[in-house]
Formats: structure tokens, sequence, C-alpha cells
């Protein structure tokens, strides 16, 4: 199953690298307790037309994950190995922020649901259209179903959707000297005083109305 999901996403690795990955894997889990499933979880406000997770504001009430998954004993398993695996990558990696998703259909269309996760509040729901792959990675992905690789190299163009456009934001103003340059799809830094030119002002008409 995993190699075929690598052929279909076009994504080369060692089949002898993912078999020994995959053992140590199932090593983990089998000598690990299920983790508690996150039933509810906090996740952030967010921007203007609903695109850009507001990095650091939370919303007040908590995403209820029983409104899309029912809390039976089996899904509860099922959740807690999901959870287990995101503690294993995280364990392994060290990496800041790591996720398992699914695509459901909800009463607002097909979407991608966070059932797993370790790291900051994220927003629960991506809708899976063609507009808003335009500023998110995760959409992307699902849609084309081609994986995408981010190196960090020591001169690199910072690229961002969603919450990520932030960061990219502070990439670019922290390290405008290492960083060449930086495409967002989503802006989250505005003037203080707001839009100041003409053509900054018909875009935020556009924008909002959007």
């Amino acid at each position: 199953m995993i190699s075929s999901y690598l052929d279909i996403a076009q994504l080369n690795t060692d089949p002898q690298l993912i078999a020994k990955e995959l053992e140590q894997l199932e090593q983990y889990i089998a000598a690990s307790a299920l983790p508690s499933v996150r039933w509810e979880y906090q996740i952030p406000e967010l921007g203007e037309g609903g695109a850009c997770s507001l990095f650091g504001y939370l919303q007040d009430e908590p995403f209820k994950l029983t409104d899309h998954v029912s809390a039976t004993s089996q899904n509860e398993q099922k959740l807690a190995n999901l959870q287990n695996i995101v503690n294993y990558i995280e364990q392994q990696t060290q990496v800041d922020w790591y996720g398992i998703y699914q695509a459901v259909d909800t009463a607002q269309g097909p979407q991608l649901l966070k059932l797993a996760y370790q790291g900051a509040p994220s927003r629960p729901l991506f809708p899976l259209t063609e507009a808003f792959a335009a500023g998110s990675n995760n959409v992307q992905v699902a849609l084309s179903k081609r994986g995408r690789v981010i190196n960090n190299v020591e001169n690199y163009l910072a690229q961002g959707g969603d919450w990520v456009a932030t960061i990219s934001n502070w990439l670019g103003y922290d390290h405008s000297k290492t960083c060449s340059a930086i495409h967002i799809n989503c802006l989250t830094m505005r003037h203080p005083s707001g839009p100041q030119t003409k053509e900054e002002k018909d875009w935020q008409i556009k924008f909002d109305k959007d």
C-alpha cells in the first residue's frame, strides 16, 4: 500500500528504507500504550474570507471531531493508532508540526478533516476546491495526488499559503540576507494604517467581496 501511494505521489524513495522504517514503526506501536484521542481541540480564528488562520488567536469554542466521526470504540482505537503514528514521527524527526488528514464529505462539500496531530493549533477542515488549493499546500497535494517536498536550503525561497504565509512574511523580514524572495497566497500582514495606494484600496475592496 505504501509503495502504491509513493508511486501515485511521484515520490522516489528506497524500498529498503521504507521497509526498515515500517518495521521500526510497528515495533514502536506494539510497545506503546494507546494515547488519548482528541475528540475536541482548540482551533485558530480565521482571517478575512476564511482562507487564512490567524496564528496565535484561538476561537472560544473547540472543534468537535464527533461532528464528523462517530465516537465508537472501534473509531477510538483507530484514531488512537493514528495519534501513535504522529507521536512516532515527532519523536524520530523532532518536527514542529505533523498531522494526518482524511478526505470526507461534509455539508459544505468535500473537505480534508484533521484526525490526529501534534504541534500548534491549526484549522481542522480544508475545502477540497481548486480555489482553496491556490493558498493551501494540503489541498494542492490532495487534489493533485502528487507529493510536495520543500527542502530547507541556505539560499531559499519562502512560499506560504494559509498560516504558513505569516511565517513566510517573517522569514523575509527577519532573514532578508538569505531569503531571496517570498511568494504568498494569503496576505496576513498589512500596513498598520490600512491600504495606502489606489491599487491597494481597489484590491482590498475586491478581496472583501470575494
